[in-house]
Formats: C-alpha cells, structure tokens, sequence
C-alpha cells in the first residue's frame, strides 16, 4: 500500500512540476527548480533562503494535511524575504498597482522592505500595514521614510488586533 501512495504522490508531483514549469515558461519568468522530501516548513524555508522573492498561496489548506496558514505566516516571519501572496486563481501579478506592506517594526520586516525597494518603485502605491497588538518596536513611520529615501511614496494604515495577535 505504502509503494502505491508513494507512486501515486511521484505522479502527482511529476503533473505539477510540468504544468508549472509551462506556465513559468510561458510568463517568460527566470526561475529554478528545486525539488526537497522533508517536513513542508523545514524545505520552504530552505529554498527561502536562495530566493529573492517568494511567492506563495494557500491552495492546499482544502485538500491536505499541510497547515498552509502557519507556513506562509512562519515564511513571512522567518525568512527576511519579500514576499508576494497571491489568491490561488491568479495568473500573474502587476507590480504597477497597489501593495500592501505589513510592517511590525522588527528587523525581519526592515530587511525584508529593503529588499522589496525594487518592486515596490514600480508600483502605483503602498500602504504600510500596522496591526497595534502591542508588540511594535518600530513605528510604521521608519518604513514610510526609509521608502522615500528609494523615491517611494507610501501611506500607513493601522489596525487594533482585536485581542488577537497580528499574525
């Protein structure tokens, strides 16, 4: 039984990596293809650290085991990587539009911001994002003015937690 689940995921996996890679292909995208086996958090934040930019969804939250929620909220935390989150029907992003940034004042979220300086000069605007859960070391107002050093014009907009912490 183990051989044939293991044959049926092989399957699976070889399907998604050629419909990926055309879809890649064809967006004219420069990418590498690294394949893991291990624990999904321990191998995205190993790729994580050989991106520039990580690009993720929450497709799998319907039909696996995988708790995508705390993946993407660890990959946003933990990596110091920009990050582009992306509804699972999307077929592309514009970096001209809209971005939202969240911002909690951390070293993480300093060294992610200058790394997203890049993208974000194109865009049409950014707002930084603070949820006010009491944890905020650096106000949102060190991201507005460390943007505009870059010619990047951004706004802020806070939010209370709600009792509930930011993430």
């Amino acid at each position: 039984v183990v051989a044939l689940l293991l044959e049926d995921e092989d399957n699976r996996e070889r399907a998604n990596r050629e419909r990926m890679e055309k879809r890649l292909e064809q967006s004219g995208i420069a990418y590498e293809w690294v394949e893991d086996s291990g624990y999904l958090h321990q191998c995205v934040r190993a790729a994580a650290e050989r991106a520039d930019v990580i690009v993720l969804n929450r497709g799998l939250d319907r039909n696996s085991d995988h708790d995508m929620r705390a993946l993407v909220g660890d990959t946003v935390v933990g990596t110091g990587k920009p990050i582009v989150a992306v509804p699972e029907s999307a077929r592309g992003f514009r970096v001209h539009g809209h971005v939202l940034v969240a911002w909690d004042g951390s070293r993480t979220s300093r060294v992610a911001l200058r790394a997203a300086v890049p993208l974000l000069a194109h865009t049409q605007s950014v707002t930084i994002l603070e949820i006010e859960d009491g944890s905020i070391r650096v106000p949102a107002e060190l991201a507005v003015e460390e943007l505009s050093q870059h010619g990047v014009r951004a706004s802020i907009q806070r939010e209370a937690a709600a009792g509930r912490g930011a993430g």
